[in-house]
């Protein structure tokens, strides 16, 4: 390359656009992710660039490198222009796949959160679907590679050797991201990036397979947002498939496009010392430290906001929808079913269920479990805007005769038991849920991935050690942490689905993607921490 950025100015170049990214571009996202990432690529990310080139003198043209390679494979222009589209887009969704191994690797390792993304920024619409698939996967490659493989790189391999010039851009590009866990997964894709575009001369080539990469992770969200399922294809298989056929696309690239003609000896750089070349990375390194700072505290010393602060959506049941659970112990026998009915009311949502448990008696390491023959009743109301519980009534009949009922009324749960009639009543405290019950009000929580939120857990009878009811022990509240998981692959008899956790103390339920995009309140699955509910149909 005859022209380009010194080092220095590519390392502000760098350092520079990351704050802006950071600053500014995390506030447009924040109002609008589509279009606020189109317009930190372009005015925050590609602007930037092509001012310090134009400012150095430097022409867009040749220090881009905005041309074809010159090959002659295939014979004729056109095809060779199809092959190279064809290529360079393979190898990037190649990449991605291999990308999703190494973050799934990551985060079964680390068990930290990926960045969340308020639900109220995801796309919903068709026209907002579009929006998204060209943000990610046009105007990100676009302006990224003119920053890193044209403006950086370029600068780097006129004053370094083009193996320094690719592993540091690589590194600064993975960094870029301000990711923690997923940094891994970025820089084998930064890596083939580099060495392309060196190998062809030609930035257009990283601009396809940084398309192929992200156009297949936009497809992959996009079918996810609308269906609550991703690519049918990913698993560990596609994975070790995508490095595959990346490792036999990047010898066939190596063998097509010879190797760039030998380059006069690497231009030195004015004589300054290494600090005053380099101190713009110290900045830069400290946003991204302060980022990944941030994203670890938020992961492993989560603050529960207040209860008040949850928000849930709004149910959609026109009509009534039924529901079966088979029922297991925790050692996976199983003990009983619960079949449960949503009813629209109006302006509410009625819930009915009916539960059959068989005696059982459970050892498992320390643990020890034991249940006997006993049907429940369930009828519930909640508030159909705010799923604000608005009556409760579950009753308990055991085959030894004994028997409670616990039932809300004028805001106290009265818990009944046996024929005698003796009662215990306790307050409902403000934002309080009820065992079993908050399952199903929490199915519409609106709430990102890593949240959670302390709220009073309504016990019908007094919890001991261990979580043991005492029997005939009114009822007893537990302040408890609400905590939002990921989203994760759950087994059902019907099939895998993709789901949300909800952890509450010592009890989880999950919750269906699909069932949360048609807004049916109703778990997947529930582990109340004696038994299991599995959703069959």
């Amino acid at each position: 390359m005859n022209k380009s950025l010194s080092i220095f100015s590519a390392n502000l170049l760098f350092a520079l656009t990351l704050v802006l990214v950071v600053t500014l571009g995390a506030a447009v996202q924040s109002a609008s992710l589509a279009w606020g990432l189109i317009a930190t690529e372009v005015f925050l990310i590609a602007l930037p660039a092509l001012l310090f080139l134009r400012s150095s003198g430097t022409p867009l043209r040749q220090g881009l490198r905005l041309s074809l390679p010159e090959t002659g494979f295939p014979k004729t222009r056109f095809l060779r222009e199809i092959w190279f589209l064809a290529l360079f887009v393979a190898l990037g969704a190649a990449m991605y796949f291999f990308g999703l191994l190494i973050d799934g690797i990551m985060a079964q390792l680390s068990g930290l959160p990926a960045v969340p993304i308020q639900d109220s920024l995801l796309p919903k619409t068709g026209f907002d679907m579009a929006v998204y698939f060209v943000a990610l996967a046009v105007s990100a490659p676009l302006c990224e590679e003119i920053l890193f493989r044209g403006a950086v790189q370029g600068a780097y391999e006129r004053h370094k050797s083009p193996l320094t010039a690719i592993l540091v851009t690589a590194v600064l590009f993975a960094f870029y991201h301000l990711r923690l866990t997923g940094l891994p997964a970025l820089l084998p894709v930064a890596l083939v990036l580099g060495y392309v575009v060196w190998r062809t001369g030609s930035l257009y080539a990283g601009m396809l397979i940084h398309f192929g990469n992200n156009g297949a992770s936009a497809l992959n969200n996009i079918l996810y947002f609308s269906t609550g399922q991703g690519l049918p294809f990913l698993s560990l298989w596609s994975g070790l498939a995508g490095l595959a056929l990346a490792v036999i696309l990047l010898a066939l690239i190596t063998r097509i496009y010879p190797r760039p003609a030998a380059q006069p000896a690497p231009e030195p750089a004015p004589r300054r010392s290494w600090l005053v070349a380099y101190w713009p990375l110290l900045p830069a390194a400290a946003v991204y430290l302060a980022v990944a700072g941030m994203t670890l505290a938020a992961a492993l010393l989560p603050k529960a906001a207040p209860a008040s602060q949850i928000q849930y959506g709004f149910p959609s049941v026109n009509s009534a929808v039924t529901s079966h659970y088979d029922i297991a112990n925790q050692g996976g026998q199983a003990v009983g079913t619960l079949d449960c009915t949503l009813i629209p009311e109006g302006a509410r949502i009625a819930l009915t269920c009916k539960r059959a448990i068989r005696a059982y008696e459970l050892q498992t390491g320390s643990s020890y479990f034991k249940d006997g023959d006993h049907t429940d009743t369930l009828n519930a109301t909640w508030d159909g805007a705010t799923m604000a519980l608005e009556s409760f009534d579950f009753e308990r009949k055991s085959s030894d005769g004994s028997a409670y009922r616990s039932a809300l009324k004028d805001g106290m749960l009265v818990t009944t038991f046996g024929v005698d009639g003796a009662q215990e009543a306790m307050e409902l405290p403000q934002y309080a849920v009820i065992e079993f019950e908050w399952a199903w009000q929490a199915a519409l929580l609106k709430a990102n991935s890593g949240a959670s939120y302390s709220l009073p857990l309504v016990w019908m009878l007094s919890q001991g050690a261990g979580s043991t009811p005492h029997a005939e022990a009114g009822p007893s509240v537990t302040d408890e942490v609400l905590r939002v998981g990921d989203d994760e692959t759950l087994a059902l008899p019907g099939g895998s689905v993709a789901a949300r956790s909800l952890t509450l103390g010592r009890q989880t339920a999950w919750y269906a993607r699909e069932d949360a995009i048609a807004g049916l309140p109703r778990p997947a699955k529930f582990d109340d921490g004696m038994v299991v509910y599995t959703l069959t149909r």
